[in-house]
Formats: C-alpha cells, sequence, structure tokens
C-alpha cells in the first residue's frame, strides 16, 4: 500500500490531499488547504514557505513524504504543435526544436513536457500539446519540497489532472470517447477550460472571476464560445460539444451554471469527484473538499492507471538512448578482421571453403549497411520537412516592428515578453505575449488599435500586478495579422 501526498498548488492557497494507493482502490485519508502566510511571497520565498508548510503538515497529522505538485493553468504557457509525421521516440527531439524556434525564451531558462494528441481522421502529421514552465519557478519548487522535508515525486499541471476526473465519470457511465467534452473547473478566484476528445486534452484555458458579477458571467461565457472555435480553427473542422462537465468547490455562481444550461441545453452535468467509484473516503477525510481540490484529485486518480496523458515536468518526455553507429560498425567490421585471421591461419588446404565464408558474411554485412540506411530514411525525411517549415515561417523583426508602431509608449504600457509566429487560417502572423498598463483603459485601446489595424484577437485576461505599482495591471496578448485585401480593380472603360 503506497500513501501519496498531492499538493494543489495556486496562488491563494495550497490544497493538500493524503491518500493511498492499494488494489485499484484511492483511499483518501485527509483534507485540507492552507492558506499562505500574509506578507509572503510563494514565488520569492520558496525555502521559508517551505519550512512554514512543515508545521501545518504536523498539525494536520500527515506524515506521508512521497509528494506530487499540480499547477494551475495559469502557471503553464501551452502551444499545440502540427509535427511531421514521425516515429514517437523522435517527438521529444522535433518537439524541443520547435519550441527553440518560436519561443523568445531560451531553452536552458524553460522547463517543459509534451503530450502526443489523437490524430483525427482528415489530419496529416502528429498533432501534440507542449507546455512548459519557467525553469526558475521550476527550481523553487523543489527547494519549497526540500525545506519541507518531502520527497518530489511529479510536477504535473491541473487541466490533465482535471480531464482524468471528467473522463473516468464518462467511462464509468458509458459514455462514447469519441465525442468531444467541455469541462469546466471552478473554484474560488478561477475557471478553467479543457476540451477532450478520443481521450485526449486537445484545449485549456483559464480565466479569472469575480463572483456574483453579471460581466465575470458574460467573460466566462465569451471564452467559453471562444475556446471552441479557436480549437476548430486550429484542427480546420467544426467542434460539436456532445457534454458539458462542471466541476465547482461547492459554491457554484448561480448566474454561471443557468447560462451553462441555457448554452448547452441537455447538455450539462455537474460533476462531484466524490463520487468515483475507485474512491473510499476515511472518516478523517472531508468529502466537500475533493470538489475544490479536484486538481489532486485526478492526479491521485491517475496512480490507478491514467486514461489521459499528462505531462510531468519533473519526469518529461525523452528520446530513447542513441546507439553510436561508428561502435556497432568496429564491432561488425571486427569480426570480419577476425574471421580473415582465422582464414590464414587455417592453411591453403582450406582456402576454398573459408573464401565462400566469408564472401558470405560480406553479402550478408552489405545487406545490414542498406537496412540501417533504409531505416533512417523517415529521419532525413523528418528533418528536411522541420527545414521546409523554419524557412516558410513568419519574419519576426519586422513583424515586431508593425505591432511596435501601435503600442501607447512605456510611460503609459511596457511589455515583458512577444513572440512571433507564423499565421494560422489565412493569417499573416500570429503576435503572442504579455504586459504591463498603467490601467485597463490602455489596455483596452491598445487591442481597439489592433483590431481596427486588422488583427484577430483574444479578449484581454487583465490581473493584478504587484511587482510594480506604477503598471498595477498584467494583461496577456494573443492576435493574429490578417491579410490585407487586395483593392477592387477599376471598372474597364466603355
Amino acid at each position: 500500500m503506497a500513501s501519496h501526498l498531492v499538493l494543489d498548488w495556486s496562488h491563494d492557497a495550497l490544497g493538500v490531499i493524503e491518500a493511498e494507493v492499494d488494489a485499484g482502490r484511492l483511499r483518501v485519508q485527509r483534507t485540507v488547504q492552507f492558506v499562505w502566510p500574509e506578507g509572503h511571497d510563494v514565488d520569492e520565498e520558496p525555502a521559508e514557505l517551505g519550512e512554514w508548510l512543515t508545521g501545518q503538515l504536523v498539525a494536520a497529522g500527515i506524515t506521508t513524504k512521497l509528494t506530487t505538485i499540480v499547477l494551475p493553468r495559469e502557471e503553464l504557457v501551452t502551444r499545440r504543435l502540427e509535427l511531421p509525421d514521425a516515429p514517437d521516440a523522435e517527438l521529444p527531439d522535433m518537439v524541443r526544436f520547435q519550441a527553440a524556434a518560436k519561443s523568445a525564451t531560451p531553452l536552458d531558462q524553460l522547463v517543459l513536457d509534451f503530450v502526443p494528441l489523437p490524430r483525427m481522421a482528415d489530419e496529416q502529421g502528429r498533432p501534440t500539446l507542449m507546455a512548459t514552465i519557467d525553469r526558475q519557478q521550476f527550481d523553487g519548487l523543489k527547494r519549497f519540497c526540500s525545506a519541507a522535508g518531502l520527497e518530489l515525486k511529479s510536477i504535473q499541471a491541473s487541466p490533465f489532472s482535471i480531464a482524468e476526473v471528467a473522463v473516468r465519470f464518462e467511462q464509468q457511465r458509458g459514455d462514447d470517447p469519441n465525442a468531444a467534452t467541455l469541462v469546466i473547473f471552478q473554484d474560488q478566484h478561477r475557471v478553467e477550460l479543457a476540451i477532450l476528445r478520443q481521450l485526449g486534452l486537445l484545449f485549456s484555458h483559464q480565466t479569472r472571476v469575480i463572483r456574483q458579477d453579471e460581466r465575470s458571467v458574460r467573460g466566462t461565457m465569451a471564452e467559453i464560445n471562444r475556446s471552441i472555435i479557436t480549437l476548430g480553427q486550429s484542427m480546420h473542422t467544426s467542434l460539436d460539444v456532445a457534454r458539458v462537465c462542471l466541476i465547482h468547490d461547492g459554491d457554484v455562481d448561480p448566474a454561471l451554471e443557468q447560462a451553462l444550461s441555457e448554452r448547452f441545453a441537455g447538455r450539462l452535468e455537474v460533476i462531484d469527484p466524490a463520487g468515483d467509484q475507485a474512491i473510499d473516503i476515511q472518516p478523517t477525510a472531508v468529502p466537500a473538499m475533493l470538489a475544490s481540490l479536484a486538481p489532486a484529485v485526478g492526479t491521485l486518480l491517475g496512480e490507478l492507471g491514467r486514461t489521459i496523458p499528462a505531462v510531468d515536468f519533473l519526469n518529461p518526455r525523452k528520446p530513447p538512448k542513441a546507439v553510436d553507429p561508428r561502435k556497432q560498425r568496429m564491432i561488425k567490421w571486427g569480426g570480419i578482421g577476425a574471421a580473415a585471421l582465422l582464414l590464414l591461419g587455417g592453411g591453403l588446404w582450406m582456402y576454398h571453403g573459408r573464401l565462400s565464408g566469408r564472401i558470405a558474411a560480406l553479402k550478408s554485412q552489405q545487406q545490414a549497411l542498406d537496412q540501417t540506411i533504409k531505416e533512417g530514411e523517415p529521419t532525413v525525411v523528418t528533418y528536411d520537412a522541420i527545414n521546409r517549415w523554419r524557412l516558410n515561417s513568419a519574419r519576426p523583426l519586422p513583424e515586431i516592428d508593425r505591432f511596435n508602431q501601435l503600442l501607447p509608449g512605456t510611460e503609459r504600457m511596457v511589455m515583458l515578453d512577444l513572440h512571433v509566429a507564423p499565421g494560422k487560417n489565412g493569417g499573416v502572423a500570429q503576435i503572442t505575449g504579455s504586459g504591463i498598463a498603467r490601467s485597463e483603459a490602455d489596455i483596452r485601446k491598445l487591442f481597439d488599435s489592433l483590431v481596427e489595424e486588422g488583427y484577430l484577437v483574444t479578449t484581454p485576461t487583465t490581473t493584478p500586478y504587484k511587482p510594480d505599482p506604477d503598471y498595477p495591471y498584467r494583461f496577456l496578448l494573443d492576435a493574429i495579422r490578417m491579410p490585407e485585401e487586395a483593392p477592387e480593380p477599376p471598372p474597364a472603360a466603355g
């Protein structure tokens, strides 16, 4: 019987579940939630807060050391990649190649993992979903666990864990896995969205919410509609959502639930993770807390056998160890040389027989070398495809210069990061990034300017930004520049 500790990480609080996994059952021993101590920054003081957690765990009676951390969606950067068709063993290198090409941040400052996505009938190549986190944050999480005396086993992400909860319920009901499912998880401060199909997480998104705020509900519904449209466009097909699974912390906004019922008539179902058939809840745990700790519950259910492939930043997917072909050739030719020495030592009377054996061995060697060359042909084709993709990518410097002309100036706004990628669905280029601004009005003005200049933009998501009081608002940018329409030719004379 193995004991596991899962930390449901967020900037507001730290959720904790202690559980045992044995014989296909999950026994939840304890559930607790700790509010971070006031005046301490979890990103800046991981070791100090790790020592603080030690005392909290002792007071709660928790002794398990083997630990998994589940990060919220807002801590991740995800990107859907369309890779050339290649064997699974080559995918890790191909993903890193595209990450290096598309990210303005050097790879040594990032930690990444990916999951292969289910391939649709009309899709070419290998679709994958890549996720990255900042290496400084990654190192801080390890220092946090070390200071708390915990053994860090895995660093996972909430979209995949929440999807695990939903898919298990679908399987227990006998739902069709080929139909698309929209999973919505809501707690006190956030709404996370995930779209699933064929046991794969195709898309995820997160937005901040304000309870009982009509504008917040409208914004959440707009994000849901935009997510469905965006995913359909990226897959070059329409996406019909067959089911909507809502998981909330027990204090759901009734306005949001009503809006979902109206938008997805007859397809909405509220899920309580405590109802999973494999979960046994002990008297020392609080069943009602499992819904608010759904990311941690999904991670623990994954210990029983994952149904949704998930990322693990501590143990990312890696290519198999390469075999040195030079060493293999040396061994093979060494064998041939030994055979030649034996031939000379055998005497002239064995000359003809040994010569025939050597010819047969050389033919066999030639066949082996031909087979090695043939097996390497897919790799050559793959890298040729990647090189063609690189040559056809957008030119980042002109695009950044064009975008900079729309910015209001550093006295009103500062861009923290900016990325340029080839445009999709007929777009010239896609620009993503984040920035900080003096007011939300400055952010809206920038996005209005982008629309006027022919960009397709995602509604801005703003969050408080504490490090710089002069720029108290942080926002995310996702814009696609569409090609300019050619002027109509003048009518022909008489």
